[in-house]
């Protein structure tokens, strides 16, 4: 049996970026220090969002990103190796001039009332904007989001599951078209 082993780096402004293995795929945990709280993203292997979410620190000696790596390490018995820090890119092309330059923009805002919930993208040469919706992100944002739907719309999400969640991404491509920002697909 092949030992697991699982990358650990740190990068500047105390982000701390783990990419580990689980399932049949690599999986990168990445918690970044915002104002008041820690922004905790897990991505796939090309750079997807599959959940993100603040977390609020009470205490300051709280080290929400030691712990998180402990439970990963823990959850998938990986040993961790030191690594050198890279940013994490999405491996796909600009919608607007097809380049392969898109940054998150999460991990360049400072403020955490201005996360987007929507994992949004911005090219770096052209300036554009654009969104990636994994379906992974898209069932975590409905699921932890209960109380925003009405009764009949969570009956109709528990017994049409695919069929809901398709509308629902169909509703979010019209208003980021109304938008005119672009899908990457």
């Amino acid at each position: 049996m092949e030992e697991k082993v699982a990358i650990l780096s740190m990068g500047e402004k105390g982000k701390v970026r783990l990419d580990y293995s689980e399932g049949n795929g690599g999986r990168v945990a990445l918690w970044e220090p915002f104002d008041n709280g820690v922004l905790e993203t897990l991505f796939d292997t090309k750079g997807g969002i599959l959940k993100q979410s603040l977390m609020e620190i009470k205490d300051k000696k709280e080290d929400v990103a030691a712990a998180g790596v402990g439970l990963i390490v823990e959850r998938t018995s990986s040993r961790i190796t030191n690594g050198k820090y890279s940013e994490i890119s999405i491996d796909k092309k600009c919608p607007s001039c097809n380049k392969s330059d898109l940054s998150r923009i999460a991990s360049t805002v400072n403020d955490s009332s201005k996360i987007p919930v929507m994992p949004m993208y911005e090219c770096r040469s052209c300036g554009s904007q654009s969104y990636y919706l994994t379906d992974e992100y898209l069932e975590y944002l409905v699921t932890n989001n209960r109380d925003l739907f009405s009764e009949n719309e969570a009956k109709e999400l528990a017994s049409q599951r695919g069929a809901t969640l398709n509308e629902l991404r169909e509703y979010i491509i019209r208003i980021f078209a109304c938008k005119r920002i672009n899908n990457i697909r």
